[in-house]
């Protein structure tokens, strides 16, 4: 029955990011170009629902190759295209008549889910064809925001190890493998790691397979020339970059996940001892990236 109602998607496109990074902004611009459908919230809660993390081996959001059974994964796809048909308020008939009753497949689908640096095995298997678009960006600069939106944005699937030695009372982001081992840190030094591991599982999946279905993008590049990125999206997707997507552009838009004005150098100000602090751990990472860091 599953097998019956899922549409086809072919090359759907996933933005990956490590949380705080400009991910939402990103989105914002590419959803508006002339092809994409997509959902207007992340895809958290259906990972959550079919991959619940207390469940998983690793107790985090990262789902191995050994949990990404056949029933898993239909069921995951076949909840995306019922989501594409009703999407909070939004309900779209066009996707129902075309996709489910005339049983067309599903192009340029387009989602930006931060936990998805974790379920790159399930998408492999999903979606075989995906496009992938890895946006980075100034470790410093990342880290800083993290720490900004940690009291703003909580994990409430995230069960604290009980021990009068945390450090903080909740967990906030994606949960990546090993979290509960961090607990007993600082807020930077658990930002600084959260951020170094979103981007590492990226690398090493990537890297391994030097594939030519990823590109990576950097914040800063986006931030200051968006035209050119946008057009590097457009020659490797195939997406057309739309009037809707240059007027948004030319609006100068604040992300709704924009906790306090955009500044350059911002954490310089915001948050320089704690930043300092963790520079020495997050530089390796930066270097791999293609960031020179100043320790200044």
């Amino acid at each position: 029955m599953l097998k019956f109602i899922c549409p086809q998607f072919v090359r759907p496109i996933f933005i990956l990011a490590a949380p705080r990074s400009g991910s939402t902004n990103l989105f914002e611009t590419i959803r508006r170009m002339q092809e994409p459908i997509s959902l207007d919230r992340e895809n958290t809660p259906l990972w959550l629902r079919v991959f619940p993390p207390k469940k998983l081996v690793s107790q985090s959001e990262y789902i191995s190759a050994k949990e990404c059974t056949s029933g898993n994964l239909m069921k995951l796809r076949t909840f995306f295209a019922l989501k594409l048909v009703y999407d909070r308020h939004t309900f779209r008939p066009n996707i129902l008549i075309n996709h489910f009753i005339l049983r067309r497949q599903i192009y340029s689908y387009l989602e930006k889910t931060i936990a998805n640096c974790f379920h790159l095995e399930a998408l492999k298997r999903m979606f075989p064809d995906a496009f992938y678009i890895h946006l980075v960006r100034d470790g410093r600069a990342n880290v800083s925001s993290m720490i900004e939106g940690w009291e703003k944005i909580v994990n409430v699937n995230a069960d604290l190890p009980s021990s009068d030695s945390n450090k903080i009372q909740h967990w906030s982001y994606p949960m990546p493998p090993n979290w509960q081992s961090q607990v007993k840190h600082s807020i930077e030094e658990i930002c600084a790691w959260s951020w170094v591991e979103h981007n590492r599982v990226v690398l090493e999946e990537f890297e391994r397979e030097k594939s030519s279905n990823y590109m990576r993008i950097r914040y800063e590049n986006f931030i200051e020339n968006p035209r050119t990125v946008l057009e590097a999206i457009s020659k490797n997707t195939g997406l057309t970059i739309s009037a809707d997507c240059i007027n948004y552009l030319n609006s100068n838009p604040h992300s709704r996940t924009t906790i306090s004005p955009p500044q350059k150098d911002k954490w310089r100000k915001k948050y320089p001892n704690k930043i300092r602090r963790i520079t020495p751990y997050i530089e390796p990472m930066m270097e791999r990236l293609g960031y020179a860091c100043s320790r200044v």
